[in-house]
């Protein structure tokens, strides 16, 4: 049984098995492999009635394999004794009356003593745990003492205390809808490790989705976590959408790109048969669905050594997708998206995709590409209107593309000028 830092001893003091705080021999984790935690832990000194903990696992000695604790953590089956004695003090008690009797309205004259009482509960240990649960979890608990009680267990941060937030977040506890994203945010401060964050995609509200995936950003998508995030491109909330979008893109790892090019690609046919996709989004000149496909065209231009799997998709893609496909590649640099990016141009229902597709034949294209630019330039049709500014009564008019294709005329006959 694989330990934090290995397999820990057994101490006594006053008469109580308390947890090692230094690392054993590596005598002892050999034994543990061989012998099992328990009868390892016995040789050790350990006695039935001693308290120890084994990573993540807390909880009296009992003669249980190490092999049936991990099935029962594996299957979501609980384990008995996994918290610690409760620390049942005058001083305690006193203290999580402050959290739960100092009235929400009060909360800044008398911050100093909120603070205080969290910063000693947090040094009481993980032995405070149990008794903050029991009175969260009772009905009719205030507000204000569920959000102090999750601000102790964050100020602890011990994994105990993750795990409880965890349970808070993903509704497991007695708290409301809202209460969970107080747990969320509060779980992943405690993170050292961005990839436990993971978890969290299975809250079913889409706030808690998106810490989750704003926190994953930037951490490598493995085959756990590429078929959650392909599975979220599909949420109905479009925040949700785009974040799952930006971990995919901003993946540092060159592993599994084809399935998420693929992912991406999927999500982008799904946007042609948005419902409300033509719904202009609000205070913004973009349609709902081209803030999709704008979310995908980046994640697509940034992801590490996607540029295969995008040759391999411009193919296969289908409707818009095939256009979030070249725009995708003309940013990333590759003059072999000239031609898709051209027939973008000559779509009249490609809408602002015109306007990328423009801006990446700047980037790559040459004195050949020009006569499409300067047609659009001329009378590309798609007009929109910027919402009204502070003081403004009316919004301004514009015409997105013309001035896209322009700058792009610009830049490749600067560009074609230096060459000669």
């Amino acid at each position: 049984f694989q330990a934090e830092d290995g397999i820990r001893d057994v101490e006594r003091s006053r008469g109580l098995g308390d947890v090692y705080k230094r690392q054993v021999r590596r005598q002892l984790l050999q034994q543990a492999e061989r012998l099992g935690v328990v009868r390892a832990l016995q040789k050790a000194g350990a006695s039935p009635g001693d308290r120890i903990r084994c990573g993540r696992l807390e909880g009296p000695l009992v003669d249980i394999s190490a092999t049936e604790v991990r099935r029962r953590l594996r299957e979501g089956q609980p384990v008995e004794g996994l918290l610690p004695p409760a620390v049942d003090t005058p001083e305690a008690r006193r203290l999580v009356a402050v959290l739960r009797d100092i009235p929400w309205h009060e909360k800044r004259a008398r911050k100093a003593e909120l603070d205080e009482a969290t910063r000693k509960l947090a040094a009481m240990g993980d032995g405070i745990i149990r008794p903050l649960m029991a009175q969260l979890n009772e009905p009719g608990q205030s507000s204000a003492f569920r959000r102090r009680a999750i601000a102790v267990l964050q100020a602890l941060g011990t994994s105990l205390a993750q795990r409880q937030l965890l349970d808070i977040a993903l509704g497991r506890t007695n708290v409301t809808k809202e209460q969970t994203s107080w747990g969320a945010r509060a779980y992943v401060a405690t993170l050292k490790d961005k990839r436990a964050a993971a978890p969290l995609l299975g809250s079913a509200r889409a706030d808690v989705q998106n810490l989750a995936l704003l926190t994953l950003k930037g951490q490598s998508v493995d085959g756990a976590l590429l078929p959650r995030l392909a599975g979220l491109l599909a949420s109905d909330n479009e925040a949700v959408r785009w974040a799952a979008a930006g971990v995919l893109g901003k993946d540092p790892e060159s592993g599994h790109v084809a399935d998420k090019v693929a992912a991406l690609v999927a999500a982008a046919e799904r946007t042609s048969n948005m419902a409300n996709g033509k719904q202009t989004y609000p205070r913004s000149h973009f349609t709902r669905a081209e803030m999709d496909y704008a979310a995908y065209i980046r994640a697509l231009a940034e992801m590490r050594d996607g540029g295969n799997a995008l040759e391999a998709a411009a193919s296969k893609a289908k409707g818009m997708a095939r256009h979030v496909v070249a725009i995708a590649r003309g940013r990333r640099g590759d003059a072999a998206a000239r031609a898709g990016l051209r027939a973008v141009l000559d779509d009249p229902t490609a809408g602002l995709l015109r306007m990328w597709a423009a801006q990446a034949l700047g980037a790559v294209g040459t004195t050949s590409d020009v006569p499409a630019l300067e047609r659009a330039a001329k009378s590309d049709p798609l007009r929109r209107e910027y919402p009204p500014s502070r003081g403004s009564e009316a919004p301004q008019a514009f015409y997105p593309v013309r001035g896209a294709a322009q700058a792009a005329i610009k830049v490749i006959r600067s560009r074609t000028a230096e060459g000669n």
